[in-house]
């Protein structure tokens, strides 16, 4: 799972080099380290009790198996030795971050030229594609374990197969964990190393450490297995765990390894508790549990999730005993993406298209967005989950975003809008397609088209709400300075966004002398929105009346 964990992280790396990744890479480190060094106090234990026992045996005059002391002791030296070279290869890494050397605090956790150098080296294709860097070294390092290893394993039980420890650096070709095939013709060093910030290949470094605890554990349990009459004291007894991670994403799986200090296949625990699921072996299980947004508190970005566990061991005469465990791990708060083209605002009655994403859900965001407020209503699209269209009616909208994920209704954010209500659209006198000025004159023998022209950025970001007709556009003649102006013709308005041409020389207007007033008038001017529903555009009659005046 802690590999699953790390390859994850590496993937998520190549979309977005996260400040929120990169700290999840340093908890992943942390949570390794801490793993790494409980399964060097278990093999501590273990070693210890083999020893206790050979030696009791010893003092009854019984020297059957005080040949495997040296045995002990060059699987824990071989181990350390492999440890020890990749705490130097850590501290190198620490350099190359800019460790501060007060807090401890890793500076340059983003970091990626210096650190693909240290691994490649200056020739990065060089060496049949292995470079010559410090990658080569550490892969020589971890073979030559594995290989020393299995031959000590094939030795102290011809039995079983030569090759029981799997190999820790494989080219991505002999790899089955790799299936992507560009990625085939790769090397071991390209592959693990190229484009990876330096906080990355830290926790690399430890969970290396913890593959090589694991083949120690694995030859130490092997030796144990060879020595006869090998008992436990009850004091001996520790449970403990070791999680994937310290956070969890509300919704999503939080999962944690539990094991006693000195499990056994002749020391069967049994654990209890909710989503346990027992691991190949049977001497440690895996608890799964799904992390509850209910514990973020109010107006906070994270809460804390307890949870309990018992174990049961037998002692030496078959009694069981109970190793109580409880743990607790901290629920995130996963952050919403919301991507639109005004993301601050809604249009009142409009086609607001949002698209809502929670990245660190992935998969298993299932959005329910029902218990959203202010009024309106939320159009789902059939092309995304991701994707709605708000359709706010009041004067402010707030948008519930909630997340159908492992069985439980999870509670992601809150995002309030204010809801506006769209500009309102200008009426324009166009002659030959050019917008004229009515009160500099037009000629009376010209056709004047009357247009209504929507708000610029509202038509950019909704074109399909910033649709107009209006009732009418009227054609009105003044004669004198006082008179009361009178209607020539009135023309329908449906066409009033692509334009109503208006003929000026025609009834009483072929006689007017220059200078002479005329009016162009709309009337009832409606918006038509994305669903074809006409609203009414509550202008005022200035907005509405245009004035010209004839010159010729």
């Amino acid at each position: 799972m802690i590999n699953m964990m790390y390859l994850v992280l590496t993937a998520m790396l190549a979309l977005n080099v996260s400040a929120e990744i990169l700290q999840a890479f340093e908890s992943l480190r942390a949570s390794l380290r801490e793993t790494a060094g409980a399964h060097g106090t278990q093999n501590q234990s273990l070693t210890s009790d083999i020893l206790n026992t050979i030696e009791k045996q010893e003092g009854s005059g019984i020297t059957k198996y005080s040949a495997f002391k040296p045995t002990l002791s060059e699987i824990n030296t071989e181990a350390t030795k492999v440890i020890s070279y990749i705490d130097e290869v850590t501290a190198n890494l620490e350099e190359i971050g800019q460790k501060d050397p007060i807090t401890g605090e890793i500076q340059k956790k983003d970091e990626t030229t210096k650190n693909y150098s240290f691994w490649l080296g200056t020739d990065d294709v060089g060496n049949g594609g292995h470079g010559n860097g410090k990658a080569v070294e550490l892969r020589a390092k971890l073979e030559s374990f594995v290989k020393w290893a299995n031959a000590l394993y094939a030795k102290q039980d011809p039995k079983h197969e030569q090759n029981h420890f799997s190999m820790l650096a494989l080219d991505p070709a002999n790899d089955p964990k790799v299936s992507d095939a560009s990625s085939k013709n790769k090397t071991w060093e390209y592959f693990t190393f190229h484009g990876k910030p330096v906080i990355a290949d830290m926790a690399l470094m430890e969970k290396f450490k913890m593959d090589v605890r694991d083949v120690q554990g694995g030859l130490l349990h092997q030796t144990k297995e060879l020595v006869k009459g090998f008992t436990f004291t009850i004091d001996s007894l520790i449970a403990f765990e070791a999680p994937t991670s310290e956070y969890v994403a509300a919704g999503m799986k939080y999962q944690t390894r539990l094991a006693v200090g000195v499990a056994s296949k002749s020391i069967k625990p049994e654990f209890v508790g909710s989503g346990l699921s027992m691991d190949p072996g049977g001497s440690t299980a895996t608890m799964t549990i799904a992390a509850n947004g209910n514990v973020i508190p109010e107006g906070q970005s994270e809460g804390i999730q307890h949870y309990t566990a018992m174990i049961k061991v037998p002692d030496a005469e078959g009694k069981m005993i109970e190793i109580p465990l409880k743990g607790q791990f901290k629920v995130r708060k996963p952050e919403v993406v919301v991507r639109s083209k005004a993301l601050q605002i809604l249009y009142r009655d409009c086609g607001n298209t949002v698209d809502v994403d929670v990245p660190a859900l992935g998969e298993s965001y299932n959005p329910d967005f029902s218990k959203s407020t202010g009024g309106g209503n939320i159009l789902k699209s059939s092309k995304s989950k991701r994707e709605i269209t708000i359709v706010p009616t009041g004067k402010d909208y707030t948008l519930s975003i909630y997340s159908n994920t492992n069985g439980q209704s999870v509670k992601i954010d809150n995002l309030k809008y204010n809801v506006l209500k769209p500009s309102q659209p200008r009426i324009g006198l166009f002659v030959n397609g050019q917008e004229v000025n009515g009160m500099s004159g037009v000629n009376k023998r010209q056709t004047v088209t009357v247009k209504l022209i929507p708000d610029g950025e509202f038509a950019k970001t909704l074109p399909l709400d910033a649709r107009y007709k209006a009732k009418s556009v009227k054609l009105m003649y003044q004669e004198g300075m006082i008179g009361v102006p009178k209607v020539i013709k009135t023309y329908s308005g449906a066409e009033i966004q692509r334009g109503v041409p208006v003929e000026l020389y025609q009834g009483e207007l072929k006689t007017a002398y220059p200078g002479s007033r005329i009016y162009f008038e709309v009337e009832e001017v409606e918006r038509i929105n994305f669903q074809k529903k006409e609203i009414k555009e509550e202008m005022p009659r200035v907005m509405l009346v245009i004035p010209a005046t004839i010159k010729g």
